[in-house]
């Protein structure tokens, strides 16, 4: 949505800026997406290299810190 390449450390949140950085289970994710209009403020997407990846890490509950 930003017009940025994916690669680690990209997360897409429909409510934070741009470029805002967040800790999720401390590792450090740069907002630069955002998600389908029907999810909230409080839906983060990870972004991973390989659908297995992403699939092993499945859908989790965390706290999130805005930085």
């Amino acid at each position: 949505a930003y017009g940025q390449k994916v690669r680690e450390g990209i997360v897409a949140n429909n409510c934070l800026q741009q470029g805002v950085k967040v800790k999720i289970d401390n590792e450090i994710y740069e907002v630069q997406d955002v998600l389908n209009s029907r999810y909230g403020c409080e839906r983060f997407d990870i972004w991973f290299k390989d659908r297995e990846s992403a699939i092993n890490f499945g859908i989790r509950k965390r706290a999130i810190e805005v930085l």
